[in-house]
């Protein structure tokens, strides 16, 4: 039986993978705010709310996704780190 070699890559799970389960396991909720068409509006004008809107909740977003990642380092501990 030939036994093959895996790269690391491949066994270990990555870091998205963990957050994500981390994250699942936390029960984590991140509250959005929602986006309110206003009909009064221009399409124009509701399309760079709408705009405006997206670009400020994807800046919240990464920021506290990066927050808990943070988190996540601060209390996993890694393969580096003494067992």
């Amino acid at each position: 039986m030939a036994v093959r070699a895996v790269h690391p890559q491949l066994v270990a799970p990555t870091a998205s993978v963990t957050l994500g389960l981390c994250l699942n396991a936390m029960k984590t909720r991140i509250p959005i705010k929602k986006y309110v068409m206003d009909p009064q509006r221009t399409w124009e004008e509701r399309y760079q709310q709408l705009e405006h809107h997206h670009l400020e909740e994807t800046a919240f977003l990464i920021g506290r996704i990066e927050e808990l990642e943070a988190e996540l380092e601060r209390v996993t501990p890694t393969a580096d780190s003494p067992r």
